[in-house]
C-alpha cells in the first residue's frame, strides 16, 4: 500500500537523527571553609547549561553564579539562600559579626546569585568565614591565601615556601591585593613551621616520597594543599629508578 510505503522510510529517517546532546556549562572549583575545619576540599563541577532545581538564584545567567556551583559541589547540601547561612551544616548568622563571605580567583566576590560574576572555565570559588569589622564599612578580616613551594625536594635539605594573603581594605567586589603572609602556619610531612613578615619559611623533610603541605591561620583562612615529592632522584620514589634495578 503506498501509505505503508512512505511511512517507512520516514519512521527510519526519524530513528538516525541523533538525539540532541545537551550543552555543559563552564567546569570550575567550589572549596569551603569552615572556621575550624575545611568543610569541602577544592571540588571540580561542570555546571548544567540551565538553572538546577536546587538553584536559588534567577535570571538570565542563573546556571553561571557561584550559588549553581555551591549546589553542584555540595549536592544541595547548604540552606539554597542568595544571602547564605547555613553549609555542610556549618551556620554563621552574623550573631558575632560572621558570615560566610565568596571569593572568586582570590577576589573579593559579588553574592552568590549576582550576575556581575559569571562563571568561566577554570575560575575558582571559595567561600570562608570571615569576622567583618565595624561598621559603616563592616571590612572583611579573612582573606583567601595560597602557598607556593617546588614540586620536588631532596630529603633532609631545607627549602623555601611562600604563602600569599589576598587582602581586600573594604570588601569591594573584584578586588583584592597579594601580600606576604606572615605568622602563618606551615604544617605537613611531619614539619610545622611558621612564616615570617615576607610570607616565607624554611622547611626541612626527610620522610621520602609524597607530601602535602599546607599554610593557614588560627581561626583564619587556609590554602589549599601543596604537594611536595621528597627523593634524591635515584632511589624509587617520586617516580625515580634506582640504579641498576
Amino acid at each position: 500500500m503506498m501509505f505503508n510505503r512512505l511511512l517507512g522510510p520516514l519512521v527510519a529517517a526519524f530513528i538516525l537523527v541523533p538525539a540532541a546532546t545537551a550543552l555543559a556549562g563552564p567546569t570550575v572549583t567550589v572549596r569551603v571553609e569552615g572556621r575550624d575545619v575545611t568543610l569541602l576540599p577544592a571540588t571540580t563541577v561542570t555546571l548544567p547549561d540551565a538553572k538546577a532545581p536546587g538553584n536559588p538564584c534567577s535570571g538570565p545567567v542563573a546556571a553561571l553564579t557561584k550559588g549553581a556551583a555551591l549546589e553542584e559541589a555540595t549536592r544541595g547540601n547548604w540552606d539554597r539562600a542568595g544571602f547564605t547561612e547555613t553549609i555542610l551544616g556549618e551556620s554563621h548568622t552574623f550573631a558575632e559579626n560572621d558570615y560566610w563571605a565568596v571569593w572568586l580567583n582570590e577576589k573579593y566576590a559579588n553574592g552568590l546569585c549576582s550576575d556581575a560574576d559569571q562563571l568561566q572555565d577554570g575560575d575558582r570559588v571559595l567561600l570562608l568565614v570571615d569576622i567583618s569589622g565595624p561598621p559603616p564599612s563592616y571590612a572583611p578580616s579573612v582573606f583567601a591565601m595560597t602557598l607556593a613551594a617546588p614540586a620536588t625536594v631532596a630529603p633532609g635539605v631545607a627549602f623555601a615556601v611562600t604563602a600569599t594573603e589576598y587582602r581586600s581594605a573594604d570588601g569591594s567586589p573584584g578586588q583584592s591585593t597579594p601580600a606576604p603572609a606572615g605568622e602563618v602556619a606551615i604544617t605537613g610531612g611531619g614539619a610545622t613551621v611558621t612564616t615570617g613578615d615576607d610570607g616565607t619559611a624554611s622547611v626541612r623533610l626527610t620522610a621520602r616520597g609524597p607530601a602535602t603541605l599546607r599554610a593557614s591561620r588560627s581561626r583564619g583562612a587556609r590554602s589549599e594543599p601543596v604537594s611536595v615529592c621528597v627523593t634524591d632522584g635515584a632511589d624509587g620514589f617520586c617516580g625515580t629508578r634506582v640504579p641498576g634495578a
